[in-house]
């Protein structure tokens, strides 16, 4: 730069402020393929757990299950389905669903890990 006539300008020095407002990128931690992996996992929980029951309800007369009490075993079958279906909820997030629908799946996740924590108990 060459200051040249101009009014406090001395050679070549020049200096400039310059102010920029930069917004910051919104995460939104998507799932992705996460989500399929979730709902693999939750069906083989579901088929495991309904599987064991029918075999409990099959085989109730036998001397192994009744002395196991086949109630217990029923209660200990629908207890881990209600523990793994938590794991639906925890897929949606605001890609698939919108702020109520991710309220609502939010507030469902406690509610069904304490209530099949408690029926397996």
């Amino acid at each position: 730069l060459d200051g040249g006539d101009y009014h406090g300008c001395v050679g070549s020095d020049a200096g400039f402020d310059i102010t920029m407002r930069v917004l910051p990128t919104e995460q939104l931690n998507q799932l992705g393929q996460i989500r399929a992996a979730g709902f693999t996992l939750f069906g083989i929980i579901a088929m495991t757990s309904v599987s064991c029951a029918g075999f409990v309800i099959c085989h109730k007369q036998h001397q192994v299950v009744r002395a196991l009490q086949p109630i217990f075993l029923l209660c200990i079958c629908c207890g881990a389905l209600l523990m793994g279906s938590a794991i639906v909820p925890l897929s949606i997030d605001d890609k698939i669903a919108s702020q109520s629908g991710c309220d609502i799946s939010c507030m469902a996740l406690p509610w069904l890990l304490s209530l099949g924590f408690s029926v397996a108990i």
